[in-house]
């Protein structure tokens, strides 16, 4: 029998109320990482029931694909990315980050669903890259270096025309828990970069940068709504969509 702690299930949850339904009868509802005993891999959820397969290592924010497929990113500092066929485990295929790099967990699919973005870092200096993929093989076609560390979450706004890129600027050694090395350097950021070529429209720095909210925060919340103005839920906006 498979089991999977209650927090893994509610951030499935999450994943269900921000997802649309697919359009097979049998397709998942559902699809969320998960700890499978001792084994690292995922859950889908069906009219079919329950189902389990396995991944390279611990999973992280599952992405829905064009065709019912979804994307499972390595958990950060992620030496893989697993593209799968929820009605098809078997056929589920894997990719690597750029050379030198670590995946920092999280994707992005345009609005048209023609071009995949993953947030990474290079495994030495921890140097911020976004890089441009191939939806249905993760090829990858350019590799961006908009400056700063520590990459995070990836979303697109503005229809499409806003690729939104969360800079932590904490170096760690990839553990969640796992000790800062710039503890007085930390470095916040949210970037706005156009899609097609990669350049930098808008660079936005947070004050009190060691916390995920600061003090100061209303100063800043125009600014940051404003980006995110044509998401309907900024906050599960990197669930399955």
């Amino acid at each position: 029998m498979t089991t999977f702690s209650r927090r893994e299930f509610l951030a499935g949850c999450l994943s269900l109320c921000a997802a649309p339904a697919f359009a097979a009868a049998a397709a998942p509802r559902l699809v969320s990482a998960a700890k499978l005993g001792a084994r690292d891999g995922a859950v889908l959820w069906s009219a079919d029931g329950l189902t389990s397969f396995a991944l390279p290592a611990r999973g992280h924010a599952p992405l829905r694909l064009a065709g019912g497929r979804v994307l499972v990113m390595g958990r950060r500092p992620g030496p893989f990315a697993t593209i799968l066929d929820p009605r098809d485990p078997a056929s589920s295929s894997s990719f690597v980050p750029a050379p030198g790099n670590r995946f920092a967990g999280h994707a992005a699919l345009s609005p048209d669903g023609a071009s995949l973005f993953t947030s990474e870092f290079d495994a030495t200096s921890f140097r911020a890259a976004i890089v441009l993929r191939d939806p249905m093989t993760g090829a990858a076609h350019a590799l961006w270096q908009p400056g700063g560390v520590e990459p995070h979450e990836l979303v697109f706004a503005k229809g499409g025309a806003r690729l939104v890129a969360a800079l932590g600027g904490l170096i760690q050694d990839g553990g969640v828990a796992g000790p800062v090395f710039n503890p007085g350097g930390i470095d916040s950021t949210v970037l706005e970069i156009d899609p097609l070529s990669g350049k930098i429209l808008a660079r936005h720095k947070f004050g009190a940068a060691s916390l995920s909210l600061p003090p100061n925060y209303e100063q800043y919340r125009e600014q940051v709504e404003s980006i995110l103005a044509p998401l309907p839920n900024p906050r599960i906006a990197r669930s399955v969509r």
